[in-house]
Order: C-alpha cells, then sequence, then structure tokens
C-alpha cells in the first residue's frame, strides 16, 4: 500500500503552486519543487536526483518529472550519473519556468502569483486541471514508489549509505 505524499497534495492542490528554487534542490526537494505547477529557479541554483548514489532511485516521481518536462534522455543522464544541473541548464531543458540573478528572483516570484491572483480563480483552476488531464504521471511515479521501496531493501542500498557517510559530500 502506498501513502499518500506531500506531492500528491500539492499537484492536487486547486490553486496553484510556484516553487522559487535558490541553492540547492536535490532529491526530494527537487521533487517537490517538480511537483508545482510553476518553477522560479535562481541561474545558479544546483538541482539534482543525485540518489543513484545510495543506490536509489528517485522514489516520488523525479525521473517522470524530468521525462515529462524535458525527456527521457535528459532523466537517464542526471539520474544515473547523480549529476546536478543550474538553473539555467534547467531553464534549457524545460524543467524550470523562469530563470533570474541576484535581485530579480522575488521579484519575479511576486510578478508571476499577483499576476494569476488577479485572475478569474475558477478559470484558474480549470485551466490547472485540464493542463494535468491525461498524463500517465501518477501511475509512472507509483512504479518508482515502489521500485525505490524495493531498492531501499538492497545491499546497493547499504553500501551507498555507507559511503556516503563516509564522503565529505
Amino acid at each position: 500500500q502506498l501513502v499518500r505524499e506531500h506531492y500528491d497534495v500539492i499537484m492536487e492542490y486547486p490553486v496553484p503552486i510556484i516553487a522559487k528554487i535558490e541553492g540547492y534542490c536535490l532529491g526530494g526537494g527537487f521533487e517537490t519543487a517538480m511537483s508545482c505547477d510553476f518553477r522560479i529557479a535562481h541561474e545558479d541554483s544546483r538541482l539534482g536526483v543525485p540518489e543513484v548514489d545510495l543506490g536509489m532511485i528517485p522514489g516520488s516521481g523525479g525521473i517522470q518529472f524530468i521525462s515529462q518536462y524535458a525527456n527521457s534522455a535528459v532523466a537517464k543522464e542526471m539520474a544515473m550519473t547523480g549529476k546536478h544541473i543550474t538553473g539555467s541548464e534547467a531553464h534549457e531543458y524545460g524543467l524550470v519556468n523562469q530563470v533570474h540573478g541576484d535581485g530579480t528572483l522575488e521579484d519575479a516570484v511576486e510578478d508571476m502569483a499577483g499576476t494569476i491572483a488577479s485572475k478569474p480563480p475558477l478559470a484558474i483552476q480549470a485551466v490547472k486541471e485540464s493542463a494535468d488531464l491525461g498524463s500517465d504521471l501518477v501511475e509512472r511515479r507509483k512504479h518508482d514508489r515502489l521500485q525505490s521501496s524495493y531498492l531501499k531493501t538492497t545491499h546497493d542500498h547499504e553500501e551507498g549509505v555507507r559511503a556516503f557517510n563516509e564522503s565529505e559530500y
């Protein structure tokens, strides 16, 4: 039995949610940001899914989000290598809606929130529901959660955690 996660709550929330990404946005933080309706990032922020180093996969849909918004080759590269990308690279891949430098990130988030808030709320809710229809993202994320649960029981995971704890990472 899979537990309903906060990612599901975010994705199903009737009001649009904007993720402001500044600094490191890795693993579960990345998956949380990707579950939001919009992502606005600082150009130098670092995004990624480093779970492979722990003998795991991103268990709440990281691979699926990357595949959905960029493509499966980008998802494989990021998930198989644990590679971090910058906010600018994430924007080029389509993983974030906007990218900004120092001093403009907060204003960009406020501008988007203000613009959306000024629109008729029922129309905004209908757009959100319509844009999310027809996606098998829910089933693909369920697959990842099952795989992640299994991998937590393996020797690879134990070794990955040990190596991580001994590293300077």
